[in-house]
């Protein structure tokens, strides 16, 4: 009798929105991109890899642009928003943020993306900000 050890294969779980996601489904219901730049790219490749044709196509994206992740400014945030929402938010509402919260805050299963991006806009996006100050008058 031989006896071998195989090990079995590592389990890739993504933390999005202060939860661990295990399918692309799942990350998309709470998108945190702040929490993203967090995991190891690689490891995030390998994941996106495993999640399907769409997994693998935003995981090309994701590679050809390899600085994508590190986005600084809110137009970067916007294309990652778009990479990973591609057929999901009909791409007619694809123009900005503001119709992007307006999906997210139309249907109960993307209210807490609308919450996240609401608190990155508040905390990033000046002209946003100032929106708001404008709208208090």
């Amino acid at each position: 009798m031989k006896l071998t050890s195989e090990p079995k294969p590592v389990r890739i779980r993504i933390e999005s929105g202060g939860e661990f996601h295990s399918s692309l489904d799942s990350i998309r219901e709470a998108f945190s991109i702040d929490d993203l730049k967090e995991v190891n790219v690689n490891s995030l490749l390998r994941w996106l890899s495993g999640q399907g044709e769409q997994g693998k196509k935003i995981a090309e994206s994701i590679q050809k642009d390899n600085g994508i992740l590190n986005c600084k400014t809110v137009k970067e945030y916007f294309m990652l928003y778009k990479l990973f929402f591609d057929g999901i938010v009909p791409s007619g509402d694809l123009e900005d943020f503001d119709t992007l919260t307006e999906f997210f805050s139309s249907d109960r299963k993307w209210s807490r993306n609308s919450m996240i991006l609401e608190r990155y806009r508040l905390d990033n996006d000046e002209k946003y900000i100032l929106s708001k100050f404008e709208s208090l008058k």
